[in-house]
């Protein structure tokens, strides 16, 4: 048996057990509501709450595992097919599974919490498509992941983690309108907003296996030398995450599903490039993204 990276490997695995957690955690929420009376008290409510916010935060510290574990595997010179494929796998649980699950148990929790009539099959099917999709992409990734400069700046189709941060986010400025500081107006349709996130599950999914370009966020901002109107674009993200940090998260992971076909369709229309060139950076590991 061929040698493998032990230290980028146990990244990956990481990756994974936060995502099996995460689907724990959301159990464990469905679990504490079959076992409390209804309708649910302020106290219930806030623990099933807390519980999504630990998912969402454990799918959060996944995108660091995922980020690091080719990182990793570049600076020891052990990139491999095994590393690619485990992480893929990984990433399938992590970034595919567990949104799907937390956000089938939220919104049929919820609308238990109300007492409206379920639609457990319809839910499901929105689920699965973008479980789906998201296994679908991580195939694509892996079989056609090539080593030219364009596939340093740029995915073919939405990256499955930042579907799965689009998916955590929402489901966090969910909870955030519960809290007392929500502004009334916002908190009032809170309802309207998870049906909504519900519905951006089959668009999430055929982003993932479109041919659209997304940007490599790291590879184009952070990497190399840049033109200095990325810094002013990094210090403006930089300020909206300060200055509307409650509503920041969700707009930047939403903002960059819809941003970049949005760009790809203006690409169409003007008939030219609206992404400068930059230099390629080092080769990526295929393991890198999905």
């Amino acid at each position: 048996m061929k040698p493998v990276a032990v230290l980028p490997s146990l990244f990956t695995l990481c990756n994974a057990f936060c995502g099996v957690l995460a689907i724990a955690k959301g159990a464990d929420a469905i679990l504490l509501l079959h076992q409390s009376p209804m309708p649910p008290t302020p106290e219930l409510t806030e623990k099933f709450h807390h519980l999504f916010v630990y998912g969402c935060g454990l799918i959060f510290l996944a995108n660091v595992f995922d980020a690091l574990d080719g990182r990793l595997a570049r600076m020891t010179k052990m990139t491999s097919e095994f590393g690619a494929m485990l992480d893929s796998l990984a990433d399938m649980i992590t970034f595919g599974v567990a949104p799907a699950f937390m956000m089938k148990f939220l919104y049929e929790a919820t609308l238990k919490f109300e007492g409206k009539e379920d639609k457990p099959k319809i839910v499901l099917l929105m689920c699965f498509l973008y479980v789906a999709c998201a296994a679908i992409r991580l195939a694509r990734f892996t079989a056609e992941t090539e080593d030219d400069a364009d596939s340093h700046d740029f995915f073919k189709g939405l990256p499955s983690p930042a579907a799965a941060l689009a998916v955590a986010s929402g489901i966090l400025f969910y909870i955030y309108l519960w809290e007392p500081d929500a502004p009334r107006w916002m908190a009032d349709h809170r309802g309207g907003f998870l049906t909504f996130l519900l519905g951006c599950m089959p668009a999430l999914a055929l982003l993932m296996v479109s041919r659209v370009r997304y940007v490599h966020v790291v590879n184009r901002f952070f990497r190399g030398r840049k033109p200095y109107t990325y810094i002013v674009q990094i210090v403006l993200a930089a300020l909206v995450l300060f200055l509307v940090k409650e509503y920041a998260i969700v707009l930047l992971s939403l903002g960059y599903a819809i941003g970049c076909p949005a760009i790809s369709l203006l690409e169409k229309l003007l008939k030219r490039p609206l992404w400068p060139k930059i230099a390629p950076p080092p080769p990526q590991d295929p393991g890198d993204a999905p």
